[in-house]
């Protein structure tokens, strides 16, 4: 089972461990939640567009993972806009953007094996309450790896819809995929008892 969306590469970003991209990405987050400019947040997200190049990544590999998500966060955006203010909407879209920005960048330059150990180092202390950390770090690889399955049903859909005249229907767009999501997600399920349950699956 391959997990992940990791492009091979042997640039600064790529050779940085995996806790301190975790890390870095989680203070960023905080940092740009508390952002209330556009302005600054603008600057901000053409400086996380610089880094995709920075780290040897091919725009295609990038642009096929962004695409649909930014797209989506441009209507929500509009629709601040129309509904409340431009200001707020911008706000908020390119907010979100540079966090899904940055994660999808994280994704592509660290190796899912990488990112498991990471997590798992980072919730042994939920033993303690009786959670096994390992089960969660595995739980949260299988999210990554859902994730590029679901982009790529979308792109299928949408150009489904598209030939027959729906592609400007939003209910057109999630139904199927939300029914294509389930059956991905029963698929795995069915692979991981296949192989004796969640420690044989991640061997």
């Amino acid at each position: 089972m391959t997990l992940g969306l990791y492009v091979a590469g042997n640039s600064a970003l790529h050779r940085l461990p995996a806790p301190h991209k975790l890390l870095a990405l989680f203070l960023v987050s905080i940092v740009v939640l508390a952002i209330d400019s556009w302005p600054a947040l603008a600057v901000l997200m053409l400086a996380t567009a610089g880094l995709f190049p920075a780290a040897g990544l091919p725009w295609r590999a990038a642009a096929g993972q962004l695409r649909l998500p930014l797209l989506f966060l441009l209507i929500i955006g509009i629709a601040h806009g129309l509904l409340t203010s431009w200001t707020l909407g911008a706000v908020i879209a390119l907010r979100f953007g540079i966090l899904i920005a940055l994660a999808t960048l994280i994704a592509l330059t660290t190796r899912v094996s990488d990112m498991l150990a990471a997590f798992e180092r980072g919730l042994q202390p939920l033993r303690r309450l009786g959670l096994d950390p390992e089960r969660i770090a595995f739980v949260l690889a299988l999210t990554i790896r859902l994730i590029p399955i679901l982009a790529a049903h979308a792109t299928v859909i949408r150009e489904a819809q598209r030939a027959r005249g729906l592609d400007r229907s939003l209910v057109a767009l999630v139904v199927p995929l939300l029914i294509r999501g389930l059956r991905s997600a029963d698929a795995l399920t069915e692979a991981i008892e296949a192989r004796g349950g969640i420690g044989a699956a991640r061997r």
